[in-house]
């Protein structure tokens, strides 16, 4: 697992922080104590704590608070593949789609059917919200 998703818990149990999070931590920590105990040993044992990463790390909230809106941002743009499910039953939306190959705009539940409109005879493989920039 890449240490970009993997996570690394809290003392406590009050969480956890991205394991480059606590990359960076070990670096401060394992030169002032050593590196004796492997940084995921101290996973193993329970993590570290608030107090602990704001002296190892004091950039550490900003960061991993920076890191999660750009998370959600990415998600609102990722294309959705049909084989984890289709848009919610009931609703109207136009979205971008894709075969693989070509994307194009295309209706969800236009006329009330749980179903693609003018799709041809293109085989929908990916969906995604259109999202138009703000206007100022």
């Amino acid at each position: 697992m890449s240490s970009r998703r993997k996570e690394f818990p809290l003392l406590g149990g009050i969480g956890s922080i991205p394991w480059w999070i606590a990359e960076q931590a070990y670096i401060n920590y394992a030169g002032k104590y050593g590196s004796g105990q492997s940084l995921e040993r101290l996973a193993d044992r329970g993590g570290f704590g608030v107090e602990e990463l704001d002296v190892f790390y004091p950039n550490w909230r900003e960061e991993g608070s920076l890191i999660k809106q750009l998370q959600a941002e990415l998600e609102k743009h990722r294309w959705i593949p049909v084989s984890e499910g289709l848009p919610e039953k009931g609703s109207t939306k136009c979205y971008a789609v894709t075969d693989g190959k070509d994307w194009w705009e295309t209706w969800w539940g236009l006329g009330g059917d749980d179903e693609w409109e003018y799709h041809n005879d293109y085989t929908i493989t990916h969906y995604k919200d259109i999202i138009l920039p703000e206007s100022d």
